[in-house]
């Protein structure tokens, strides 16, 4: 007997999922725009604005988080649909326009991994100051087309709008170069701090010149000179300071939509504009307190904290455990925790980490995740790769909670962490001095998996490779894993 295909099953299959969802939003926008267009621009801006706090209101859990990603996808979809009128462009145009730009980053976002999130961050943050420069270019442009006189306020919020979307564009290009590793760190005898004062006032002066003599030309300086700005700020910047800067750029990017939405008088790219600058500031006032150190010192630092240290050079004694070993030191534990850092990430170890703290815990012992605010790349690497390989939220201890835990623990695994254990912070002459870190003095045994002795990011060796409860287990931090699971 012939079977027919189950139409009505497949068509609502088809239909109730999220992007089909998401598409027959932007058509019936679209055909409304047909009918009513001003009513279009009101009806997708409130909606973009409810998709928006509705995605800020699925943060308030790990497991309703899964929802925000939706919700922003309908907001940003609304958003484009409600500034056709404000753009000069053919409603084709704009359509294949969003098509092919969401096209390139759906493939760009799936054919990279996390280990590479934070620099994809960097560079995502550079295409929103590079979109936000050429929109300046393109308002000037217009006014200059349909000779206009562009009014002292306009001029003004194009002025700071194309500082900051140039300093975004390449400050975002500098950082995620060298996240990515294809710039060195050490660029203070390049960049040293009259230049930075330099581009600062050059800066200030070509955007006195644009407000005074607004034009295509002075515009264009404005951002060349900008650029050169953002450059010269975030090449002396060390290793440890990355995330702040990353958090720092993003705020800067809100900033530069914030001055072209006044320019466009759009209150969609001001309130989004507004809630990206204002978050991103706050983000890099907790990165710095989370690493005791001003925003001040992490822009403008002293030739000190600019300069990588050279590792130094200790004569201790160093101890080493097969996995073998450190199998049976965490099986006869009865409250371990785990601190992960960069080298977890570059080793994807983290699914099987999550698996030797379930096999820890069958065995009775109490496992916690200990995370650092600066551990990783960019803010909150380490907890979105943990909540990747199913660790639950309650195991993640922040800084103090985690001290008071680690003061009751038998053993202490480390992997791939390097800098947030590093004893030299309470070092004067460092690089990384007053950045708080795990203490570790009282605890019984530390495991530190690690390829080499090779230093961290920020170029540091450490005392604490060397201290007599420190037992380090060399190899790469996915097979030490699993070997240390499979001897359990």
């Amino acid at each position: 007997m012939m079977k027919y295909p189950n139409v009505p099953g497949i068509l609502s299959m088809v239909l109730g999922s999220k992007i089909a969802q998401t598409l027959g939003l932007c058509a019936t926008i679209v055909g409304l725009h047909w009918i009513w267009p001003d009513m279009v621009r009101v009806i997708s801006t409130a909606l973009s604005m409810a998709f928006c706090i509705m995605a800020f209101a699925s943060l308030v859990s790990l497991k309703e988080s899964q929802k925000t990603i939706f919700y922003s996808t309908l907001s940003f979809s609304c958003a484009a649909c409600s500034i056709v009128d404000t753009l000069i462009l053919a409603q084709w145009e704009w359509v294949m326009a969003i098509l092919l730009g969401g096209g390139l980053g759906w493939g760009i976002t799936r054919s990279v991994s996390m280990i590479h999130l934070p620099q994809l961050m960097a560079f995502f943050h550079a295409l929103v100051g590079m979109a936000t420069a050429l929109l300046g270019l393109v308002l000037v442009a217009l006014h200059g087309l349909f000779s206009t006189n562009i009014p002292m306020q306009t001029r003004w919020e194009l002025a700071i709008g194309g500082i900051m979307a140039a300093i975004t564009l390449t400050g975002s290009l500098i950082a995620g170069a060298k996240l990515h590793g294809w710039l060195k760190q050490d660029f203070s005898s390049l960049m040293p701090r009259h230049s930075l004062l330099f581009v600062t006032i050059a800066s200030l002066l070509v955007g006195f010149m644009m407000v005074v003599w607004p034009n295509m030309w002075s515009m264009f300086a404005l951002l060349l000179i900008s650029g050169l700005w953002g450059a010269a700020i975030v090449l002396p910047i060390g290793g440890a300071d990355m995330p702040v800067v990353i958090s720092l750029l993003n705020a800067c990017s809100g900033w530069a939509t914030l001055g072209i939405g006044f320019s466009l008088e759009h209150p969609l790219f001001i309130v989004v504009g507004s809630i990206v600058g204002f978050s991103g500031a706050v983000l890099s006032w907790i990165m710095c307190k989370g690493m005791n150190r001003s925003l001040k010192d992490v822009v403008f630092p002293t030739p000190l904290s600019a300069n990588i240290s050279a590792p130094l050079a200790h004569t201790g004694h160093v101890q080493t455990l097969s996995p073998e070993d450190a199998a049976f030191v965490l099986s006869s534990a009865s409250r371990v925790v785990i601190i992960p850092g960069y080298g977890m990430a570059a080793a994807h170890a983290q699914h099987v980490l999550q698996e030797l703290n379930e096999k820890l815990s069958e065995n009775g012992t109490v496992v916690h995740y200990a995370i650092h605010p600066v551990a990783g790349r960019m803010p909150g690497h380490m907890n979105v790769l943990l909540a990747e390989a199913k660790v639950p939220y309650e195991s993640m201890l922040e800084l103090d909670e985690s001290n008071m835990e680690l003061s009751q623990s038998d053993v202490v695994l480390i992997i791939g962490a390097n800098d947030i254990v590093n004893t030299l912070s309470k070092d004067p002459s460092s690089s990384i001095y007053g950045m708080p870190i795990f203490n570790l003095e009282k605890v019984k045994t530390v495991l530190f998996i690690k390829r080499s002795m090779a230093a961290g990011y920020a170029g540091l060796d450490n005392p604490l490779f060397y201290e007599p409860n420190t037992f380090m287990v060399f190899g790469d931090g996915k097979k030490v894993c699993t070997d240390i699971l499979k001897h359990m």
